[in-house]
């Protein structure tokens, strides 16, 4: 079939996925109708296209009369427990009071010590004194958040976007994991994106939930040659994108989207293709950052 656009770089324009944006289609209407639905995960290299991917096929389907929650795992907070949950349960508790929903008495003085901060006016209805966290089980947590999404789902379905999780915390991700075990994607559904360095937990959590057909992989790949001919074509002037230049994107960017996007942006504004972009240098930057010491001076030490 005719290739479309495929990778969103500045501006909307879009490059193919025309398969995964089709199974993720029927994905999404397997959900809509209850038939054995599946929460999906997109896997793939930073840059690779994940994001511009998952953004497209958001802005194709009509979620009007659902609950869309969206959090975006970091670096920075992997080490903190429950942070990916906190702007999702933010959104939750409003949502909450719209609906005049109550939240069980039991589970306030446990929300308001795990997430300071996200009820208001806490004290109004809250006696006891705030816990210690670490003192509180994994399992009184899991059926809490698994309860409050439950609830919140009765009238309206449920969408969740969770970015990155590849750097999410176990705590979270347990979560994740018992949510959909319970609800079986009949009125939560999951979508996520992770980079293809994810941990042994993460990976586990995708090959078990996958066993009970209850998650679908998707394995996002870089560009081949021909569509980066394909796409440079589309977005230079007419009659720039030669086989010479063509091949010299190619073997700069290795077919990574995100790399492509940079040096045609940077090739339309007159620049050459050895000036990094500042996204360009925080990829690389990142990628370098998975490598162990031993791994470097191994290969410093090869030349």
């Amino acid at each position: 079939p005719p290739l479309v656009l495929r990778y969103a770089g500045r501006g909307n324009f879009f490059y193919g996925r025309l398969r995964e944006l089709s199974l993720m289609q029927d994905l999404f209407a397997s959900f809509l109708n209850n038939i054995n639905a599946q929460s999906f995960i997109l896997i793939g290299e930073a840059g690779v296209g994940k994001t511009a991917l998952l953004q497209h096929f958001l802005n194709k389907i009509d979620t009007k009369d659902m609950i869309l929650l969206r959090t975006d795992c970091n670096a920075n907070e992997e080490k903190y427990s429950l942070r990916a949950w906190t702007p999702i349960l933010a959104k939750i508790i409003k949502v909450y009071g719209k609906k005049n929903m109550k939240i069980p008495e039991a589970w306030v003085n446990i929300i308001a010590s795990l997430f300071p901060g996200v009820l208001e006016n806490v004290e109004n209805y809250r006696n006891e004194a705030l816990l210690n966290p670490s003192a509180i089980a994994y399992g009184i947590v899991e059926e809490i958040m698994s309860g409050i999404l439950s609830a919140l789902s009765r009238e309206n379905k449920l969408l969740v976007i969770i970015e990155d999780i590849q750097w999410i915390d176990s705590l979270s991700l347990s979560i994740i994991s018992k949510i959909i075990s319970v609800d079986k994607n009949k009125k939560i559904l999951f979508i996520m994106t992770s980079r293809n360095e994810y941990l042994k937990r993460t990976s586990y959590f995708v090959s078990e939930l996958s066993r009970h057909h209850l998650i679908t992989k998707f394995e996002i790949q870089r560009f081949t040659r021909n569509e980066v001919a394909e796409l440079s074509a589309a977005t230079l002037p007419q009659g720039m994108a030669d086989k010479e230049l063509t091949d010299k994107i190619y073997a700069e960017t290795e077919g990574n989207a995100f790399f492509i996007t940079e040096c045609l942006n940077l090739l339309k504004s007159g620049e050459g293709l050895t000036a990094l972009s500042r996204g360009m240098e925080a990829i690389l930057s990142t990628r370098i950052s998975y490598l162990s010491d031993e791994y470097i001076i191994g290969i410093l030490f090869s030349y």
